[in-house]
């Protein structure tokens, strides 16, 4: 059967490279030109997934397609992509996708690897199709301008495609439908349109499939019960609502809250829920008391207490893909340490910023101890500190009730949560972007009202979100090195 990729894979390349050439000549349009490509690919990756190809084969052949399209996309030599306003990375991460469906989901579940392929296939050009004709309610959550008619249009696709897949797969996952189907196949029409909705720059060809894939998976093997799934959207619902409701998050921090509540709690429940959850609520309310008692701090970041999408993703992406590859994997109790790493090194950043904020003090450069302006990334402070420690703690024995961690583990867990606030520092100091604004204050906001702040020191695209992403997953690699180097039998 692989001799079919013979056939496959030039039939792919001269549809790519017609397509591009009859665009250059006018006789395509280059919208028309990237859908029909998309479709088209996305026909050529089902059949694979359809017809028990060597899912070894097929994801070499996805690795070495996404290094290539990369290069290709770097040369500036697609039309397809060099005419949009901003440019695309759609291809690579269409490949990226492929990959993962065949190397993870493909051998244990060739459906599910359907339905993903379907769903970016289909749905997300039909989306982006019915937006362009039809441009109702213009919506920019992201970085890139969406509209609320493609959304509604890409969740009215999904009974469809949900049909089609059952149809070539090997065991249906939907059909015959029952009350259980029905509303998985609703929550998943609003959470997937909600995916869509926040992805940029064709990212959503990636976040789509190892989203889509994560959810079934859990629907199929592990949670395939309505209670289950009425309880995960309606608590991701009442829990974006009310933060949006009480202004701890923006309209987009609100709707990427919603999504990451309802794949944390719809594939690990309350033991992976409860601590990040305790996260967010309790940094939410330390940040609200620390705008009221200290406004100035607000001077200085570049974002308000407000968080956007962001930040909801530079604290809860990284424990977020740990609990995907651990349920994947099967290993999602050996991974729950990292998990819990990864959110005690993020509370432990936050609520040593707001802790300094509160009770303010003397603060100075983690490099050098030299006095430098409070809340200023890189600083440390006495009441910053024991605002990190308390931070990394809560979590760590917060989540003693649903492990068999012992106290010198749950120790270890609650002390690398604390290395990230100290990582956190250092990058925050010698590589993190500062400015200086026309009063000659040194802060981190890229703007003094409407005129542009000159920069100081650090990397331009190294904010605090990138920050506070690299210390979580640093501090969770050494976490996980010290577990299987100390701890393992």
């Amino acid at each position: 059967m692989n001799n079919i990729l013979l056939y496959l894979l030039p039939a792919v390349v001269v549809i790519a490279v017609l397509s591009e050439w009859l665009a250059r000549r006018g006789y395509l349009s280059v919208f028309t030109l990237r859908k029909a490509i998309h479709i088209i690919v996305s026909g050529v990756c089902i059949y694979a997934f359809a017809h028990e190809l060597d899912y070894r084969v097929l994801s070499a052949i996805g690795a070495v397609a996404s290094g290539v399209l990369f290069f290709v996309i770097r040369s500036g030599q697609m039309l397809s992509v060099e005419s949009q306003e901003r440019k695309s990375w759609g291809i690579v991460f269409f490949a990226l996708a492929f990959t993962f469906n065949a190397f993870f989901i493909y051998p244990v579940s060739p459906e599910i690897a359907i339905f993903s392929a379907f769903l970016v296939g289909f749905s997300d050009p039909f989306a982006a199709i019915i937006g362009r004709n039809f441009p109702f309610y213009p919506v920019r959550l992201t970085g890139d301008r969406k509209t609320l008619s493609g959304a509604l249009a890409f969740a009215l696709t999904i009974p469809a495609i949900a049909l089609f897949s059952d149809i070539i797969s090997p065991t249906p996952i939907f059909y015959p439908l029952d009350a259980t189907s029905v509303l998985f196949m609703l929550y998943s029409a609003i959470v997937f349109s909600a995916v869509e909705l926040t992805s940029s720059r064709g990212s959503d060809n990636l976040t789509l499939t190892m989203f889509s894939s994560a959810i079934l998976w859990a629907y199929v093997f592990i949670f395939p019960d309505e209670i289950h799934w009425l309880t995960t959207f309606g608590l991701s619902v009442l829990v974006a609502w009310l933060a949006h409701r009480f202004r701890l998050l923006s309209l987009s921090g609100s709707v990427m809250t919603f999504i990451m509540a309802f794949f944390i709690f719809g594939t690990g429940e309350w033991k992976w829920t409860l601590p990040l959850f305790t996260f967010f609520v309790l940094s939410s309310l330390l940040s609200k008391l620390k705008t009221k008692r200290n406004p100035e701090a607000e001077l200085v970041h570049e974002k308000t207490g407000i968080r956007d999408y962001k930040q909801v993703l530079a604290n809860g992406g990284l424990p977020s893909l740990i609990l995907l590859f651990g349920l994947i994997n099967g290993q999602t109790d050996s991974l729950y340490g990292v998990y819990l790493v990864a959110i005690a090194a993020a509370t432990s950043d936050t609520w040593s910023t707001e802790f300094g904020g509160i009770f303010r003090g003397k603060t100075v450069n983690i490099i050098g101890f030299q006095p430098i302006r409070e809340g200023l990334s890189g600083g440390v402070s006495f009441w910053g500190t024991i605002g990190g420690l308390l931070g990394s703690m809560v979590i760590a024995f917060f989540a003693l009730p649903f492990s068999e961690f012992s106290i010198f583990h749950t120790i270890g867990i609650a002390f690398f949560g604390f290395t990230g606030t100290i990582i956190d520092s250092i990058f925050g100091a010698l590589y993190q972007v500062k400015y200086i604004n026309p009063d000659g204050e040194l802060t981190e906001k890229r703007k003094f009202f409407d005129l542009d702040n000159q920069r100081y020191s650090g990397l331009v695209w190294m904010n605090n979100d990138v920050v506070n992403l690299m210390s979580t997953t640093l501090s969770s690699v050494v976490y996980f090195i010290w577990l299987w180097t100390v701890l393992s039998p």
